[in-house]
């Protein structure tokens, strides 16, 4: 992009122990048509980035309409 960056100062990683749900709800979204509020994330389609993933697009089709 044609921008220097500064010097990284602190970095750090961390792994979720519990990220993976036992009983994904399998449902990829929960959407209220009525005030126009979606909940999308991984929890509900299979706790992977795929699922994270098709919840959002599921979601973002459901605002849209």
């Amino acid at each position: 992009v044609g921008v220097s960056l500064p010097r990284v100062i602190y970095q750090s990683a961390h792994r979720w122990r519990y990220s993976f749900g036992a009983d994904p709800l399998g449902q990829g979204v929960h959407f209220d048509a009525r005030i126009g509020l979606g909940v999308c994330g991984d929890w509900l389609s299979g706790g992977q980035i795929e699922g994270a993933f098709l919840s959002g697009t599921e979601c973002a089709k459901s605002i849209l309409g």
